[in-house]
């Protein structure tokens, strides 16, 4: 198609400048729909170009990729080489505790009855942990000194 796509990407911020424009008339072009998303972003940032064919996305994480849509076939593509926003971010974006955290964030909040169980649930874990222990210490690992005669009987 004859759009193209200028981005500048601003590392240390996450923002992406794309301008869209028409080589074939010469112009650049507004009302075009543009999506930008982060490798690290969980969901597209999107919105239309300005009167100066200008559309601007914020917080994007990781290399970004952007694309333009104009009508039912004509579209631009870039994908970004440069990490966007802070360098923390991409460390700790590919543990497996950030993919929990994030599913945890998603998550609805639970309700007093749910925390109230699950309150109890870890409480109960703690103390047959301490009774598992306190069995071991007291009756395992505690040396035999012979047969008792009521142990027997």
């Amino acid at each position: 198609t004859p759009l193209v796509i200028e981005v500048q990407e601003e590392a240390a911020s996450g923002e992406v400048r794309t301008t869209v424009k028409d080589v074939a008339k010469d112009r650049y072009e507004n009302e075009v729909h543009v999506k930008v998303i982060g490798s690290g972003n969980a969901e597209f940032i999107s919105g239309e170009t300005d009167l100066r064919g200008v559309f601007v996305a914020g917080g994007v994480q990781g290399t970004a990729t952007v694309i333009a849509e104009e009508g039912d076939n004509r579209y631009a593509f870039f994908r970004g080489r440069t990490w966007l926003g802070p360098p923390a971010i991409q460390r700790a974006a590919d543990t497996p505790e950030a993919a929990k955290a994030k599913a945890a964030a998603k998550a609805p909040p639970a309700s007093d009855a749910e925390q109230l169980l699950r309150g109890l649930q870890e409480s109960n874990s703690v103390i047959q942990q301490m009774q598992s222990e306190n069995l071991k210490k007291n009756f395992y690992d505690k040396p035999a000194n012979g047969v008792q005669l009521k142990e027997a009987f």
